[in-house]
């Protein structure tokens, strides 16, 4: 079936928290967060999230007994763009990094993101981990599905189902 036939399907049998890039609004569907004291049976991504940081947040807010990758696309941002984004951001007044709502906002892991503070010379301390998300150069593959949710040592989350893969 086609990614908006199986979440109907989905629907059916369940409460479903849909997330992702540009993805429809839908009948009986939770979007983007999931809502207090809610039991999903199915988080659905409608593509990656920006990182798995991101991904792993949903999940243990959510709590779903399955988690369905539909991997729609999701255009990566050039690196000059990137550079640019990060630039006009920070030289605004008062302004923050939140490195997770600008991931969110622009589709950028939080790695990315400070590989282009590192590049623009921003000083900053930083601890990062694997959750943390790709490099630039690894976005494409990340968004096609071909890097795990889950490190491989990680404490695995609820079974996850992999589906439409362009």
């Amino acid at each position: 079936p086609d990614p908006l036939s199986y979440i109907a399907g989905l629907v059916e049998t369940g409460t479903v928290l849909l997330y992702g890039y540009e993805r429809p609004i839908l009948p009986g569907v939770d979007l983007d967060r999931p809502l207090p004291n809610q039991d999903y049976q199915h988080l659905v991504f409608w593509s990656q999230p920006p990182s798995p940081l991101h991904g792993h947040w949903l999940i243990a807010h959510s709590q779903p007994r399955q988690v369905h990758l539909l991997l729609q696309p999701v255009p990566v941002l050039d690196w000059e763009a990137v550079l640019e984004l990060l630039l006009t951001t920070l030289t605004q007044p008062r302004a923050t990094c939140n490195l997770l709502g600008l991931g969110q906002q622009y589709w950028l892991s939080p790695q990315c993101l400070l590989e282009g503070l590192h590049e623009l010379r921003w000083a900053l301390h930083h601890v990062s981990g694997p959750g943390w998300g790709t490099t630039h150069g690894q976005l494409a593959a990340w968004y096609q599905g071909q890097l795990p949710l889950y490190a491989p040592s990680a404490r695995q989350g609820p079974p996850v189902r992999t589906l439409f893969r362009p």
